[in-house]
């Protein structure tokens, strides 16, 4: 199940991140969220490749390509809700990519993620290194921070309603509490 589930979000994700594009390719809206939808695909795609490897080794750098695009999802979804929101954050998005370039230099390396132990659907789960706590901390307080952003609204009293954003943030905060369960 878990590997289906993994294959049918890749192809889902990218069927509806390119449909939302091809329909309005001028929209930034669109592109940010085409550009989310395609880095959803890469990480499923990633756990997927990892839990088909028999190979602890390929598992784990597998598991280490997963977390390049998960370091990256606060700050895409900063992209997309400044986009939806129509507000500018662009200090904030410059700050989050120097974080993500700051543990993207210790993803590869022992600090962030250590070869583990065999679990049901992966020959090695990776466990965390003296990073990966830090590393989360940031990542689910930039989380707060956009879904913070999203609950907040609209600011200029133009579209998108507050009742779309809280819809919006509705189902993104589904969607986050789903992929923890991951």
């Amino acid at each position: 199940h878990y590997q289906s589930s993994l294959f049918l979000t890749t192809v889902i994700t990218i069927v509806l991140g390119l449909y939302v594009f091809i329909r309005r390719p001028h929209s930034r809206i669109s592109r940010t969220f085409c550009l989310y939808s395609l880095s959803v695909a890469f990480w499923t795609s990633c756990q997927a490749m990892a839990s088909f490897s028999s190979d602890p080794a390929i598992s784990l750098a597998w598991m280490r390509a997963v977390f390049y695009i998960v370091a990256a999802f606060p700050v895409l979804l900063i992209h997309f809700f400044s986009a939806f929101l129509r507000i500018d954050q662009r200090k904030v998005c410059c700050l989050g990519w120097c974080l993500v370039a700051l543990f993207s230099l210790f993803i590869p390396s022992r600090t962030f993620l250590q070869p583990g132990e065999t679990l049901a659907f992966l020959p090695s789960m990776p466990r965390g290194g003296l990073l990966f706590l830090p590393f989360n901390l940031a990542w689910f307080g930039w989380i707060f921070y956009d879904f913070w952003l999203l609950a907040r609204g609209p600011q200029s009293g133009l579209k998108p309603t507050q009742q779309q954003a809280s819809f919006l943030l509705a189902v993104f905060v589904f969607g986050y509490l789903a992929a923890c369960t991951n």
